[in-house]
């Protein structure tokens, strides 16, 4: 992910296209743009990492048009084209085809690292996604599934207490009396300005909870491929006075946590290592011993979780062949938020109606995602979340989906949160 700045637009097509305002430098107006009596067109935003997801989208769209869509009206999937991860200037492009060529509504979903924020804001277009990202911070049209997670610096993120928790309960699971507290921990992560801002809270964050941090640095770039591990591997094996911490915490993309993770097993770290990217049935074997917390409850929780299973029943009857990656259910659970606030918006749709409805709206698929309150969404991400584990052939489900407490911290030093936000109800 980065939190490099979308280039200003300045669009040539106004004349041409008749869903555009010739008097308002090129912003839509609130007509029914992209919308009829009997349809509704979106289109979604995905780069390559999330390659192939729209399937979700599309499984819960036609889940309600086989209703009669909403009041009426079906909902339409314009199939984009996927760009490369970070790739600002062609996630602006796709963008400007979708709105101003094919005349979407709405995105939904956008999975992307630098969606075009400006742009779709400027065009009054809600964008409905996996809100990963600095660029989709605190925008009025712009809503996560699961809130807003990565603050532009010099703003931070509150702290979600869902890891620390979650690794205590594992520990305590695993017979450690005092669960988390007095557990070593090492921190690493990318090395961009948000990025670090992150690893700062997380290092607050898991200390207030009673751990000892041994190690917190942004190390990656974002630009150039990390190609020796061996620097990262001997500064975190040896950060707890010369040993190895009880846990690895690595907040980085696929590629490095992959890398890491390797150089630390062949190493001799036997301790728990775990990161937010490594769910994905394709790859279980390579990830096998590794540990990824979600935000939302994974295909494994269905035989607990009604919900979960109504969520793969429909993505597979879209396409039985289907990968429920994160990417696919991210896309999934965008597309039912989108329904949600469609239905509020009302009878007489238009894209400030459905902005103006999920701007107050609380998102939730229960016991599976959320809930997802807005507006304090906008610049705060959903304290709930699930913890499991690769064993090679499966993932394991260690710690059910639930909900976590928040702590907003000071713009200094202290481990001592300024305020507490209870957990939300499951």
């Amino acid at each position: 992910m980065t939190n490099r700045r979308i280039a200003a637009f300045v669009t040539t097509l106004a004349l041409a296209l008749p869903l555009v305002s010739p008097s308002a430098a090129g912003a839509r107006t609130v007509s029914q743009a992209g919308i009829s009596s009997d349809e509704i067109k979106v289109g979604g935003l995905i780069e390559t990492q999330f390659a192939q997801s729209e399937v979700g989208a599309q499984a819960r769209f036609a889940d309600e048009n086989a209703k009669g869509g909403v009041n009426g009206r079906n909902i339409t999937y314009v199939t984009g084209a996927t760009y490369a991860q970070g790739n600002t200037a062609a996630a602006l492009a796709e963008g400007q085809r979708l709105v101003q060529q094919e005349g979407v509504a709405a995105i939904v979903p956008s999975l992307t690292s630098v969606p075009p924020t400006q742009f779709l804001t400027q065009q009054k277009v809600p964008t409905f996604a996996w809100n990963i990202t600095p660029l989709g911070w605190d925008n009025p049209w712009y809503f996560g599934i699961t809130g807003s997670l990565v603050a532009p610096t010099p703003k931070v993120a509150p702290g979600s207490a869902s890891l620390p928790q979650m690794l205590g309960a594992q520990l305590k699971e695993e017979g450690r009396a005092k669960g988390g507290k007095g557990a070593t921990i090492a921190i690493i992560g990318s090395s961009d300005a948000s990025a670090q801002s992150g690893i700062d809270q997380a290092r607050k964050t898991f200390v207030h909870e009673g751990y000892k941090v041994t190690y917190a640095k942004g190390a990656f770039s974002l630009t150039q491929p990390t190609t020796d591990y061996t620097p990262f591997v001997e500064a975190m094996l040896t950060s707890n006075g010369g040993s190895a911490p009880d846990i690895a915490y690595l907040i980085a993309s696929f590629n490095d946590v992959q890398g890491l993770s390797k150089g630390l097993r062949q190493a001799g770290f036997t301790g728990i290592i775990v990161n937010p990217t490594t769910y994905d049935p394709r790859i279980i074997k390579a990830a096998e011993t590794l540990e990824v917390y979600t935000q939302w409850a994974t295909p494994e929780a269905a035989a607990t979780v009604p919900n979960v299973q109504k969520v793969i029943d429909s993505i597979k009857k879209q396409d039985p062949e289907a990968t429920l990656s994160l990417g696919t259910l991210a896309a999934w659970f965008s597309a039912d938020m989108f329904i949600q606030a469609v239905k509020a918006a009302g009878k007489n749709v238009t894209t400030q109606s459905i902005q103006k409805a999920a701007a107050k709206m609380t998102y939730e698929l229960k016991g599976v995602v959320g809930p997802t309150t807005y507006p304090t969404a906008f610049t705060q991400g959903t304290s709930c979340a699930q913890l499991a584990k690769s064993n090679g052939t499966t993932f394991d489900v260690l710690v059910e989906y639930d909900c976590y407490p928040t702590y907003v911290f000071g713009t200094g030093s202290s481990t001592k949160p300024v305020k507490t936000i209870p957990a939300p109800k499951v």
